[in-house]
């Protein structure tokens, strides 16, 4: 058995993508840094290739039309790229995992709006799907069909992933703090793993601890580093995110 992970994506277009950033970025600026996530995302997903390499690669384009960017990434890094599929993001995801187990077995994706993700959580997923020993931290696991998910701190997700059974998104709340838990309670006999918790950046208060981040370890999204070094968005703390910032594995007083 193999996994398919797929590259949630939509195709970068100034005053589409990033608006919650616009404001602070301006339309050009946040399309850049949507690029620059789509750059450091992908280099992670590649990496778990490097090390899994029976993990098949698909870049999921949001639009019929993919655009330049996402078809020079596919060439690149030598992914076929497909449309979503489906009238709404659980539609979408369920087509995308049903597809990915069809073909491999098991089937993971991820989205590109958490840029310092780090390969160990992918590795776990990988893992946890294939019934491997889990590396990273360890994973809270009940009972049933195997699916995990990435949370991030905003009470959504990243990563989901998928053996043998599609996880159901009905009713579930997507873009509000409780689209986790709703699809926890909807997927209630499943066996869930939860992975180790991250961040993304939808807001500037996200930005602001993207920031802090990569000015502590510009290796985290190294594309991203260089692209907030180029717009001049300085490395100040992220008001509220103090807790969470301990979890990113930087030493607390150096925060």
């Amino acid at each position: 058995m193999s996994l398919q992970l797929g590259l949630f994506a939509r195709p970068p277009r100034p005053g589409e993508t990033k608006t919650r950033l616009i404001p602070e970025l301006g339309a050009e600026g946040a399309c850049a840094l949507h690029e620059a996530f789509l750059d450091d995302i992908g280099a992670t997903a590649l990496r778990l290739r490097e090390q899994r390499p029976q993990v098949q690669l698909v870049i999921y384009s949001a639009e019929g039309d993919p655009g330049d960017v996402l078809r020079e990434r596919a060439r690149r890094w030598g992914v076929p790229i497909v449309a979503q599929q489906g009238d709404g993001l659980g539609p979408r995801m369920a087509h995308a995992l049903t597809t990915g187990i069809a073909e491999q077995g098991a089937a993971m994706l991820l989205g590109t709006d958490a840029p310092t993700l780090p390969l160990r959580v992918l590795l776990a997923a990988h893992d946890a799907l294939l019934c491997h020993a889990a590396e990273g931290p360890p994973a809270e696991a009940t009972g049933g069909a195997p699916c995990c998910f990435g949370p991030v701190a905003d009470g959504g997700y990243i990563l989901v992933g998928a053996r043998g059974e599609v996880p159901v998104f009905d009713g579930v709340r997507f873009g509000t703090e409780h689209a986790l838990a709703d699809t926890l309670r909807v997927n209630g006999t499943r066996r869930v793993t939860r992975l180790e918790p991250w961040y993304d950046v939808d807001t500037p208060a996200d930005l602001r601890l993207l920031s802090l981040h990569l000015g502590l370890d510009r290796s985290a999204a190294p594309a991203s580093a260089a692209l907030l070094e180029a717009l001049g968005v300085p490395r100040r703390a992220a008001a509220g995110r103090g807790p969470f910032v301990s979890n990113l594995g930087v030493p607390p007083e150096t925060c």
